[in-house]
């Protein structure tokens, strides 16, 4: 597809979404990781990360189009530079920079690191320099040889946008907080319904075996339950006896209603 002002009523919006597309981080398996120091006894590396030049060139297929870049290498006594073009809005604009030629494969080598360093300059792979080099596990593959056998984890920040964990939003942490403040006061009336049947010497595991729950699952509702019947033996004089009375009340209903649902079924 060709960008050009005609795709967008604004051509700040069209030069905006370009610009996050280029800088848009890559995925993780297209970052690179190279050894830059390692531990007095090698078995920790510190790994920092790169792209290779075919991770720049599949960035500019995909956000411009293959017609619509053109990167023109310049040589120079030591090394290369790289002119890395775009078309935008139907108009070529180069930017430059250069690298030294590598130790292996010099003149490949050279290529490919220019047009990384041009990229950059159009904000391609430009986060990765942010990013911390962290130190792995590595192991010896061949004479002074390492690699690393852990990958290093990469920050939310530096992942693309499906990759990345969501991050709560104003009204989900608040809603967040509403639910703990609401938990923390069932755990306060709880504790002081338990405190008031304690006081006429009913205790926790009594009320617990009453409502065939552990206080700690105690709803609501529940405690509904309980204030009725505190109410109760308040009106009877507030003691155990009246409590054990109650419960036996409860108990004998249930089993008359347990029985006349049956017989209604036969």
């Amino acid at each position: 597809m060709e960008y050009t002002t005609s795709n967008y009523a604004d051509i700040k919006t069209y030069l905006k979404e370009i610009e996050e597309k280029l800088k848009a981080p890559f995925r993780p398996d297209e970052i690179e990781y190279r050894i830059s120091a390692k531990t007095a006894d090698k078995t920790k590396g510190l790994a920092v990360a790169y792209i290779q030049a075919r991770a720049v060139q599949n960035r500019l297929d995909d956000v411009l189009g293959f017609t619509n870049w053109k990167n023109e290498i310049i040589e120079t006594a030591n090394g290369k530079i790289c002119g890395l073009s775009l078309r935008i809005n139907n108009e070529w604009i180069t930017k430059y920079d250069g690298a030294d030629n590598t130790k292996i494969e010099a003149t490949k080598g050279g290529i490919s690191d220019s047009l990384k360093r041009a990229a950059v300059q159009w904000g391609i792979g430009r986060y990765l320099y942010n990013l911390p080099g962290q130190w792995v596990k590595i192991k010896n593959t061949y004479k002074d040889n390492y690699e690393i056998v852990e990958r290093p984890k990469l920050p939310n920040w530096a992942l693309p946008d499906e990759l990345q964990q969501k991050q709560p939003t104003f009204k989900e942490i608040n809603k967040g907080a509403e639910i703990k403040q609401a938990k923390s006061k069932l755990s306060d009336d709880i504790e002081s319904c338990i405190e008031a049947f304690e006081k006429i010497g009913v205790n926790k595991y009594e009320l617990e075996n009453y409502l065939c729950l552990e206080a700690d699952t105690f709803t609501n509702k529940d405690l509904d339950t309980l204030r009725t019947v505190y109410g109760e033996i308040t009106q009877l004089g507030k003691k155990k006896e009246d409590f054990f009375a109650l419960v036996e009340t409860t108990k004998k209903g249930q089993q008359t209603l347990k029985l006349e649902e049956k017989l209604k079924g036969e």
